[in-house]
């Protein structure tokens, strides 16, 4: 994908298949303020709205996630940018 003044942004579609009942899996991708017990690479995440959350690797690096399609149960996709409240 490319932006204004040729900058390019890198792209990731990930799918996967995983075998277990649909609400429990939905409820704990949506728990996102428990990403951090689970996800290694996190230190923290924080709930901007609901559409919206940042996530903080150990590392300080701050990504900002804004929802753009939600269709519960089936699918959800969503948008990344960097985070003006980046630490590192």
């Amino acid at each position: 994908m490319n932006f204004e003044g040729g900058i390019k942004m890198a792209v990731s579609n990930i799918n996967a298949i995983i075998n277990k009942d649909i609400h429990k899996v939905w409820d704990i991708v949506f728990a996102v303020e428990k990403y951090s017990e689970w996800r290694s690479d996190l230190s923290k995440t924080e709930i901007i709205n609901e559409k919206q959350f940042i996530e903080y690797t150990k590392d300080g690096y701050a990504t900002t996630f804004s929802i753009t399609t939600i269709e519960p149960y089936k699918r959800c996709l969503l948008y990344t940018s960097p985070s003006p409240r980046d630490t590192r």
